[in-house]
């Protein structure tokens, strides 16, 4: 599989920007180790379940302050869906 990675200040600027603006669009980001999210309900359980894959549930500011890891997927998706 291919991966292209993201600028990690665009990536981090679109995540912080859009939780502050849209605080109900879920966000899902994905680093080369680990799906994070910061908000679980029933549609990341769903999505959990299809994919068998564990999510982090982090905070994004702390996220971006204190990782370094490579991002190269965001998802948005609206809550309660």
């Amino acid at each position: 599989m291919n991966k292209e990675i993201l600028n990690r200040e665009f990536a981090r600027k679109l995540v912080l920007d859009i939780r502050g603006k849209f605080p109900k669009v879920g966000i899902s980001l994905y680093d080369d180790e680990n799906w994070n999210v910061d908000v679980v309900n029933k549609v990341i359980e769903r999505e959990k379940k299809v994919v068998k894959v564990n999510y982090n549930l982090v905070n994004f500011n702390q996220y971006f302050n204190e990782n370094l890891k490579e991002v190269y997927k965001v998802s948005f998706y609206r809550r309660g869906y």
